[in-house]
């Protein structure tokens, strides 16, 4: 009938058929690479970061029928007030010269900091119909206060994530968006 050899060259053919057939449009996104960075796989990138404390991978269709893979990365919150203490620290951030207003500044910040309760990037990348190649089509970031209350504001944090730095690049980023809305 059949040689070994030819059974175990059919066997490798078909696992790797069935392989293929059922990569997800997450692992594809997860496993892919992008232009700005192709040293790393984009979910490598992201569950790699400093910052990161975990990241839910998600996928669903539009009505449109579009596919498209969403992460929601949380964010380790005591590094990302360290960060922002770090920011608020140096001399040169606060627009006077005056030691006991920026004590003051300094003492006012560290308060609202301490507010914040959670901060989440939401990801989201579009599988093109050929079902094979992506792209990253919108990041955002979700701030939530102590008292549950939040807000999102669309911001382009995908590289920063690859890059192994903090997506909140300003303090008033973290904090003064939440005070605009009366959050605390």
């Amino acid at each position: 009938m059949f040689s070994i050899k030819t059974k175990l060259m059919l066997l490798i053919l078909l696992t790797s058929f069935i392989s293929a057939c059922g990569t997800s449009a997450i692992d594809k996104v997860k496993n892919g690479v992008l232009n700005f960075d192709r040293t790393k796989s984009v979910g490598d990138g992201i569950e790699g970061n400093q910052f990161v404390k975990e990241v839910e991978w998600t996928s669903f269709e539009t009505p449109q029928k579009q596919k498209i893979v969403e992460a929601k990365v949380t964010m380790h919150l005591d590094k990302i007030h360290d960060y922002c203490y770090d920011m608020i620290n140096n001399e040169t951030y606060f627009n006077t010269n005056d030691a006991q207003e920026i004590s003051k500044l300094r003492s006012r910040n560290r308060d609202e900091i301490q507010k914040v309760s959670r901060v989440m990037a939401i990801l989201q990348f579009s599988i093109y119909k050929d079902n094979e190649s992506f792209e990253y089509f919108y990041g955002g970031l979700e701030y939530t206060n102590s008292k549950g209350d939040g807000e999102k504001k669309k911001e382009d944090v995908l590289e920063l994530l690859m890059k192994n730095e903090c997506p909140i690049q300003n303090y008033f980023d973290l904090v003064g968006h939440l005070l605009n809305f009366k959050l605390f």
